[in-house]
Parts: C-alpha cells; sequence; structure tokens
C-alpha cells in the first residue's frame, strides 16, 4: 500500500509525540507492542527517520532482535491460551496460577499478558 507524503509525515508526527513510545519507555513495552510500533515506525520512509533524531532512535531500538526469553515467553502464554482455550485475562490468570511452576515464572507470564489470540 503507497500512501502520500502528507500522511506519511503526520504518521511520524505521531509516532514521535506518543508517549508510550517515549525513547525511555521503549524498554516497558511488551512483545506484541515492539511488533505492531515496529511495523509502524517502518512505514516512515527512511528519509525522514533519518532527519529526524527521535524516529532513528526509535527505529534504531525497536528493531532489534527480540531476546530468546521475550520469544519464549509470548510463545508460552500463547500455548497456555490455547491448550486451555482460554477466552479472558481471568481465565489465563487462572490457568497460570494453577501450573507447576515457580512464582517467579508465574509473574513473568503474568505480567504482559497475551493478547487473546484468535477470539472475536
Amino acid at each position: 500500500m503507497k500512501i502520500d507524503f502528507d500522511t506519511e509525515m503526520r504518521l511520524a508526527e505521531l509516532i514521535e509525540n506518543d508517549q508510550k513510545l517515549s525513547v525511555s519507555n521503549l524498554n516497558n513495552l511488551n512483545f506484541i507492542s515492539k511488533v505492531s510500533y515496529r511495523k509502524l515506525i517502518n512505514m516512515v520512509p527512511g528519509e525522514v527517520v533519518e532527519t529526524n533524531e527521535t524516529l532513528r532512535l526509535k527505529s534504531e531500538w525497536l528493531n532489534k532482535v527480540p531476546t530468546l526469553l521475550e520469544l519464549s515467553k509470548h510463545a508460552s502464554q500463547k500455548y497456555v491460551q490455547q491448550f486451555y482455550d482460554i477466552h479472558s485475562l481471568y481465565q489465563f490468570r487462572q490457568a497460570v496460577e494453577n501450573l507447576c511452576l515457580p512464582n517467579v515464572l508465574k509473574c513473568d507470564l503474568c505480567h504482559d499478558p497475551p493478547l487473546m489470540y484468535g477470539v472475536m
């Protein structure tokens, strides 16, 4: 999909000014949010990103390869949700609480709960 220059500039401005996307907050985003924001930032033309320091920093940070821990956490959340046929955040938390795992891992799985995959 090709978008016009004005739309590209508005998108760049929205991304630059979004508080959730402040450079200091990027590390606090969950895996899905990072991937979504990375897609948005990659839609902005390279010339615009390179001339804007904030967008350049955000682009560099968001395009880093996710850690194995982030990927495994996301995969584990998705598996638990699908295996137990979970359709709500409450059901997800209950299922994780009943798993035979150390409390540290349970807290980590519930810290950034998954989006409900496949729920309409």
